[in-house]
């Protein structure tokens, strides 16, 4: 399921960048927020962004400001996002045109273990 939302959260903002000529960007970062025990997606571009008009319906079913939009993508998204008990937001940056948020509360005890923890795990012996 989050496969499938980063998939769709990814080809909104392709599709969001396509037309653009200058300055052509889409970053996606991730981060652990350790206190709140939180996984945190963004995904932002640098395409036209969202109409104010048109944000406070951008979750809803069959809503596209897409011409060839069929309005199930972020309904989708969403709905995988509280499938998790998450939460999924949209909002503009400074540099940024469009910034969807993932936020997904994680298991307590993979936010305590550090990084270094983790990859000594992993280590297979020879």
């Amino acid at each position: 399921q989050i496969q499938h939302l980063l998939v769709n959260l990814i080809r909104n903002a392709a599709e969001a960048v396509a037309d653009v000529e200058d300055n052509r960007w889409l970053v996606v970062s991730t981060a652990i927020e350790a206190e709140s025990h939180t996984a945190v997606i963004k995904v932002a571009d640098s395409g036209e962004g969202v109409p104010p008009e048109h944000i406070s319906n951008l979750f809803v079913k069959r809503f596209s400001t897409k011409r060839e939009g069929t309005g199930l993508g972020l309904i989708t998204c969403k709905n995988i996002v509280d499938n998790h008990n998450g939460e999924l937001s949209y909002h503009s940056g400074e540099d940024s045109k469009s910034i969807f948020e993932v936020r997904i509360p994680i298991n307590r005890d993979s936010c305590s273990k550090s990084v270094n923890d983790e990859a000594r795990e992993n280590i297979v012996p020879a």
